[in-house]
């Protein structure tokens, strides 16, 4: 089993190569095929958070000690694969990040504008994706406590879409 710290080490790595690809290839790729690209691996990913953390957060902690002990009882198997689920979606969702939105958002807005008004409209641009990051940091463990994680993953889903 990995320690967070080296799983967290493992996704800042495989987005910094991700990204470096894209650099590498966006030209011949094309930015649609990498955003498009990129928004399906997010989607698939996300499929995989909602499926690993099915069940987890959404009942209160008196049943879920209930639950692991009727789990302890039930084939660890099922709680492996949710497991293994939930970290490939996690990264999955990293680098679906890293091959679209992180470095083609910044690529496509300044070449969307006309030099005239670039300036002002990339820190029209920037100030929008704070606060839809903003947005999502500030709401996400609010809605964890009370619809839980599988739920809070699907309605990012849906957002994806």
């Amino acid at each position: 089993d990995l320690t967070p710290m080296e799983l967290t080490v493992g996704i800042g790595i495989l987005k910094f190569l991700t990204t470096i690809v894209v650099i590498l290839f966006v030209e011949r790729v094309g930015r649609r095929p990498l955003l498009l690209s990129g928004m399906m691996v997010i989607l698939i990913s996300l499929t995989f958070l909602i499926i690993g953390f099915s069940g987890y957060g959404e009942i209160d902690i008196q049943q879920q000690q209930q639950l692991q002990q009727q789990e302890q009882q039930i084939d660890s198997i099922s709680s492996s694969i949710k497991s293994n689920l939930g970290i490939i979606g996690i990264y999955g969702v990293a680098v679906g990040y890293a091959m679209s939105f992180g470095p083609l958002t910044w690529l496509i807005t300044s070449e969307l504008f006309p030099s005239l008004i670039r300036g002002r409209a990339l820190g029209f641009a920037t100030v929008i994706t704070y606060v839809a990051a903003g947005i999502v940091s500030r709401t996400f463990l609010s809605l964890q406590n009370d619809i839980g994680l599988s739920k809070c993953f699907s309605l990012y889903w849906i957002a994806t879409i």
